[in-house]
């Protein structure tokens, strides 16, 4: 996993309880996927026109996240499809003793000129397996 997101829990987050909105737990882990798929992509020759659409989000709330904590995002890609990518993402305290949230997401890769998904290219699929070594060669397909 790789870190893709630090931050704070700042009061203006939190709803009328106290601890961290639903709305915020999804922007950070918007934020994290730009990471982690820039990361991916950074230094692949491919067209400009590329870029990513999400299709699906599965979010695990696991234990309350309240003013003034510290929290990291650690991020890993779980699968490869033909079109699609799909990543884990955890919403943790900074010493990754606590989960507070799971997020398992799925992505297409899109191609914003003509506004469909596309076949993930073999740069972008070694670049996923060089990355994540707990990926497996049988789920690169």
């Amino acid at each position: 996993m790789i870190e893709t997101y630090r931050g704070v829990v700042f009061p203006w987050l939190c709803d009328q309880q106290g601890h961290l909105t639903t709305s915020q737990y999804m922007l950070m882990f918007d934020v994290a996927s730009y990471h982690l798929l820039d990361h991916l992509t950074r230094g692949l020759d491919e067209p400009a026109t590329l870029s990513w659409a999400d299709v699906r989000h599965e979010v695990d709330y696991r234990a309350e996240v309240k003013v003034g904590a510290l929290v990291v995002v650690r991020s890993l890609v779980t699968r490869l499809g033909g079109k699609s990518i799909t990543h884990r993402h955890l919403l943790q305290s900074t010493d990754g003793a606590v989960t507070h949230a799971e997020l398992q997401a799925t992505t297409v890769r899109f191609d914003t000129a003509v506004r469909q998904g596309v076949a993930i290219s073999a740069a972008l699929r070694e670049s996923a397996y060089q990355s994540f070594v707990t990926l497996r060669p049988a789920t690169l397909n």
